[in-house]
């Protein structure tokens, strides 16, 4: 009864400390003596984990916030009976508690308590619970609780973990906890994604003091226990920059990206920062290749700042080749050329032209056309004065196409904004002459 009664206070006052504020504490040096610690150990009774695979499917929803997933396996939890079933309890509450509702956790958990008072698991994730909602000095006294009915275990070497992990400045002792956690236990769940957490912690604090090896150790330690958490995957890219790794760095957000993740500006910048490196090391090939990513995904040239002017120089290039190829006859190579120059300056109106050129002679009229178009656009926007009748070319690339209406149309614009213009006069013999040719249909 006496017993019965100290256990009774106890939750109440548990239940108390998560309805109020308080102020975290520290973990006690000596929460029990050691003699006290092994006869509490010798009473220690722990439930059996259920191997049911669904059981295991929960354990890590749960463990990584996945309350989705975790609701879908709750039959199982149906299925736990015999020695298994106090487990269920335990994983009812933390799924209560994902969910925001404490009391049907607290619920939960004083039914476990009440049915398993000696098993290290309840204390244990009582402690979790209450360090997930801020309320450490109620984890903390779950701990000691813990310790003083069931003595030391990974159990609660876990929770001690959670809760130095959630307090400022308590990362690098949290992760030694969790650590001897697992050697104690290599199969003890709802560790991974903590020892993610601390990892993650103690990689920042390593990467602040310039320890660059040490930082990326943690960070991927971080990234592989828990590949979904996008905050470990870009202090990885992070630490492999700092390393000096700017294209693993760049593939990590990458992959980011195509998850999904609205991390185009941060890529940019990572491409510039890797192209700069690349020019460093006197690699300017490379450079070039992440110039133009960065130019692709939206910095602009004053972004840029030195990879605008590298982009230009190349291009410049790729253009003279692409020229040169066209008067020689080799058309293909010449539009691998131009597109080579618009991969790194997509403004750039000569390799337009010059590729519209080079597809109207392959017969590739809509694709002439759409450039042509886009040639037309930007001389209107920077009101730029073209060498040739570029209009004249586009209303041919459209009647080739099948479209004389546009064509048309392209021709009478040009004559209506400029009808003295330095081609007025070949303008109204292509528009005679398809009038000829419609007339002629």
């Amino acid at each position: 009864m006496v017993l019965l009664a100290r256990k009774a206070a106890l939750s109440a006052a548990v239940l108390l400390s998560a309805c109020s504020p308080r102020t975290p504490v520290a973990e006690a040096a000596t929460p029990a003596s050691p003699v006290a610690a092994r006869v509490a150990a010798g009473r220690a009774v722990r439930a059996p984990r259920s191997v049911d695979p669904d059981v295991v499917k929960l354990r890590r929803a749960l463990d990584f916030g996945q309350a989705d997933e975790a609701r879908a396996l709750l039959p199982a939890l149906e299925r736990l009976d015999g020695p298994s079933k106090p487990e269920a309890e335990l994983l009812s509450a933390r799924l209560s508690a994902l969910s925001r509702d404490t009391i049907e956790a607290i619920r939960a958990i004083e039914t476990a308590r009440k049915d398993r008072p000696l098993d290290p698991d309840v204390y244990a994730t009582a402690a979790e619970i209450y360090a997930a909602a801020g309320k450490l000095e109620a984890g903390w006294d779950e701990v000691k609780a813990g310790q003083a009915a069931c003595g030391e275990g990974p159990e609660l070497s876990r929770a001690r973990g959670v809760l130095w992990i959630s307090r400022s400045g308590g990362a690098r002792k949290g992760l030694e906890l969790l650590e001897a956690a697992r050697r104690g236990d290599p199969d003890l769940p709802f560790v991974d994604r903590a020892l993610s957490q601390a990892h993650l912690l103690v990689g920042k604090e390593d990467a602040a003091a310039r320890k660059a090896k040490d930082a990326l150790e943690h960070a991927r330690q971080a990234a592989t226990l828990d590949p979904g958490d996008v905050d470990a995957q870009r202090f990885l890219s992070e630490a492999l920059v700092l390393g000096g790794d700017f294209e693993g760095g760049v593939l990590v957000i990458q992959a980011l990206v195509d998850r999904g993740q609205p991390l185009g500006a941060e890529l940019a910048l990572l491409h510039k920062k890797a192209a700069i490196g690349a020019l460093l090391e006197g690699d300017r090939p490379r450079a070039v290749v992440h110039f133009a990513a960065a130019r692709k995904l939206g910095l602009t040239d004053a972004e840029l700042s030195t990879g605008a002017r590298v982009l230009d120089e190349e291009a410049g290039k790729e253009v003279e080749k692409g020229v040169a190829d066209y008067q020689a006859g080799n058309l293909d190579a010449a539009k691998a050329e131009f597109r080579a120059a618009l991969e790194l300056d997509p403004d750039r109106v000569q390799a337009k032209n010059s590729l519209a050129v080079v597809l109207f002679r392959q017969s590739d009229y809509a694709g002439a056309a759409d450039l042509w178009k886009q040639v037309l656009e930007t001389a209107r926007k920077e009101e730029l004065a073209l060498p040739e009748p570029v209009h004249i070319n586009l209303s041919k690339a459209q009647a080739q196409a099948g479209d004389l209406e546009g064509a048309r149309a392209t021709l009478e614009r040009y004559l209506s904004s400029d009808p003295t213009g330095k081609w007025a006069a070949e303008t109204r013999s292509a528009l005679s002459a398809l009038s000829v040719r419609k007339t002629g249909e």
